[in-house]
C-alpha cells in the first residue's frame, strides 16, 4: 500500500518502505520478489533505485496479490488437487473449504489496492480526529 499512497511511478527504496512500514527490510525482500515476478512491480536498479507499481493501483486486486505471495490461491490442496486423498468426492469438510474459498475469492477479487488505500487514508482521519479532554 506504500506505493499506491505514493501515486507516482518514481521507484521507491526498499529500505524507506520498510521503514516507513516499520518492518523487516528482510521480511520485504521475500514479498517484492513474488510481486516482482507477478509483473505487479516494475524494479529499477541503481542509486535512485527502487520499486513501483507496475499497474494501476486501481487495477491491482487483493487476490492478484495472494496468487503471486502465496503462490496460489486454494486454501487447502485438495481442492486443486482432488488425486490427494481417495475421499476427495464425498468430503463434507473438502465441501465447506470449496464455498470458504469461493467466497474468500470473490472478495479478494473485487478489493483492489486502491480500494485498500482508501480505506487506509479514511482510518487515518478517524485516526487524527481522535482527542482527549
Amino acid at each position: 500500500m506504500e506505493l499506491a499512497a505514493r501515486k507516482s511511478s518514481v521507484p521507491v527504496a526498499l529500505g524507506e518502505v520498510a521503514r516507513r512500514q516499520n518492518i523487516s527490510e528482510k521480511y520485504l525482500w521475500h514479498v517484492v520478489t513474488p510481486l516482482k515476478k507477478a509483473r505487479l512491480l516494475n524494479a529499477v536498479s541503481g542509486p535512485r533505485g527502487g520499486y513501483s507499481l507496475a499497474r494501476p493501483a486501481a487495477s491491482i486486486t487483493l487476490r492478484d496479490i495472494l496468487v503471486a505471495v502465496e503462490d496460489g490461491d486454494s486454501l487447502v490442496e485438495c481442492l486443486v488437487n482432488t488425486g490427494l486423498c481417495s475421499r476427495s468426492a464425498t468430503c463434507a469438510a473438502r465441501e465447506v473449504w470449496r464455498d470458504l474459498d469461493r467466497k474468500i475469492g470473490a472478495i479478494t477479487q473485487s478489493v483492489t489496492l486502491e480500494d485498500m488505500e482508501k480505506k487506509q487514508q479514511d482510518l487515518k482521519s478517524v485516526e487524527a480526529l481522535e482527542y482527549v479532554i
